[in-house]
């Protein structure tokens, strides 16, 4: 059941953290922390709250497949990091087809024991966690370690930059269209 299923993918995903991890500290010195945390998702209607909670978990299960596909094709990385990246890719291939029909039984649920303002609320919560999601690459702390001064004005001049927009919402448009498609249309406004 879906119990069985949140043991595996936190199993799964704990494994794939562990992996991260470990690879960044032998070969980067450190991992940097993220460092706004979002608010745990918070509905009266169970409905509701589980299209945030299983919204939030695809969101992030397609921005980080499509960085993989990105860098599984990188010719510019190590042969091995692009063969991690095409493995990994591989595997979150099944989350996220799972993810997806778990969001439209969701989403067809919701529909039809929630009001309209319950789904709003629901896209508004996962526009701002995607939000959160693409703000977190810009971390002022990687721009001082590669030497860079003004970390912090370059990260607010890079998220307000129309091109950087663009380029959020052409990362993460497959996501985004099928959460519009679901009736989270307002799960649009990333990157701003």
């Amino acid at each position: 059941g879906l119990s069985d299923f949140f043991h595996d993918f936190i199993s799964e995903e704990n494994k794939h953290m562990w992996f991260f991890a470990t690879f960044c500290q032998r070969y980067g010195g450190k991992v940097y922390p993220s460092g706004k945390m979002f608010a745990a998702a918070s509905a009266p209607e169970n409905t509701i709250r589980d299209v945030m909670v299983f919204g939030r978990i695809l969101i992030a299960e397609e921005l980080c497949d499509a960085y993989n596909k990105k860098m599984a094709e990188d010719i510019r990385l190590p042969a091995l990091v692009q063969q991690i990246n095409r493995v990994h890719h591989h595997d979150e291939s099944r989350h996220i087809a799972f993810g997806r029909q778990m969001m439209r039984t969701l989403c067809e649920q919701a529909a039809a024991q929630a009001d309209e303002d319950g789904m709003r609320a629901a896209g508004d919560y996962l526009a701002r966690y995607t939000s959160v999601c693409l703000q977190s690459f810009y971390n002022p702390a990687m721009y001082a370690d590669a030497g860079i001064e003004g970390g912090r004005r370059l990260r607010g001049r890079l998220l307000e930059d129309p091109a950087r927009q663009q380029a959020h919402r052409d990362l993460m448009s497959r996501t985004t269209t099928f959460l519009e498609r679901l009736g989270l249309g307002n799960a649009t406004m990333v990157g701003q």
